[in-house]
């Protein structure tokens, strides 16, 4: 009876009574707000201009009433989902939020409007972006290993020499209808390969060159017209410089805004486990 009457633990027992109290109230009124889903004003212009951009005109009421419905049961699946935790380790779900993320915070200079002093120095830094690319215009003849075999290497050398002397030479049916005409390099190392175009770029202009190998087989050349990178000025760019100046300046912002984010953060990496994978070897 004694320790019943003890002021001391009177106030103890009262004070945990308090907390109990409170702390239930507290988690009740949270409760209560999870479960509360309230279309005020701000949501429901939000429904009716998403509709309208959508569809291009207004929704009508009947309309507006089924749009505020089917938000709820959206809603309710969202929370639904959250309080199972369905977005844990969902990779679709995480790419999606960084991509919010990139596009709500990854465009802070896209009205910016820099001075042409600052334009053109990042041009003439950046340059090769916009220069025109080197270009070559050629005809060949195509000896195919498939109907040639193992001769069809020395049959394109003998038509080389024979082109060279002034003689007429057929090869065979090319199998794609592509005439490379002031083609970028590119465009041939789509069709002919890395090699092929190397050598071709380099071959001498006017003069039967080759046989030069690619996927399809051996080709001798004739390399009719080249043009080198050639850059551009910068009044002709000018726009163009501008978008990419823009681009580059908001990645730079939104870098610096996550390294200072990622600054706050604690970052614990398990070394120990790390180290256990077997890897594949580092590239040179």
């Amino acid at each position: 009876m004694r320790i019943v009457k003890d002021p001391f633990l009177q106030f103890l027992a009262i004070g945990a009574l308090i907390f109990v109290v409170y702390s239930f109230s507290k988690s009740s009124e949270r409760r209560d707000a999870e479960k509360r889903i309230e279309i005020d004003g701000p949501t429901q212009d939000w429904i009716y201009s998403n509709f309208e951009k959508q569809f291009r005109r207004r929704p009508s009421r009947l309309e507006m009433g089924s749009l505020i419905q089917a938000f709820i049961e959206h809603e309710v699946k969202y929370r639904e989902a959250l309080a199972i935790g369905l977005d844990e380790r969902d990779t679709i779900v995480r790419r999606r939020m960084m991509q919010k993320f990139d596009f709500l915070f990854g465009n802070a200079a896209a009205d910016m409007a820099p001075g042409d002093g600052i334009l053109q120095a990042w041009y003439a830094a950046n340059s090769d972006e916009f220069a025109l690319p080197a270009t070559v215009s050629f005809t060949h003849l195509w000896f195919s290993p498939d109907s040639r075999g193992s001769a069809a290497a020395a049959d394109a050398e003998a038509a080389r020499e024979a082109l060279r002397a002034g003689e007429e030479r057929r090869g065979d049916l090319f199998p794609f209808d592509v005439a490379f005409d002031t083609a970028t390099r590119a465009e041939v190392r789509n069709v002919m390969g890395p090699e092929f175009t190397q050598k071709v770029f380099e071959a001498p202009i006017n003069e039967w060159s080759g046989p030069f190998e690619s996927g399809l087989g051996h080709h001798v050349v004739r390399v009719t017209q080249k043009s080198l990178r050639e850059s551009r000025p910068f009044a002709e760019v000018r726009d163009a410089v501008l978008q990419r100046w823009r681009d580059t300046e908001s990645e730079r912002i939104l870098a610096e805004m996550v390294a200072r984010l990622k600054a706050g953060y604690d970052v614990v990496i398990d070394e120990a486990a790390i180290a256990q994978f077997d890897y594949a070897p580092d590239p040179p």
